[in-house]
């Protein structure tokens, strides 16, 4: 989880406020989308092995 909070502390700041965004291949625990989520912006998940139910 630690090498995703920093991509997120890099990609943050390049993205408009209520940017929104798709986490492709983000499997049955989709940190990212977690992570990004708590900071307000607006993401969907999508993973082909792991539809959601």
């Amino acid at each position: 989880m630690d090498f995703l909070s920093r991509l997120w502390i890099e990609l943050k700041p390049k993205l408009n406020t209520g940017s929104c965004g798709l986490d492709f291949g983000s499997g049955p625990g989709p940190v990212l989308a977690e992570i990004i989520t708590e900071d307000g912006f607006k993401i969907e998940t999508y993973g082909p092995y792991f539809p959601t139910q």
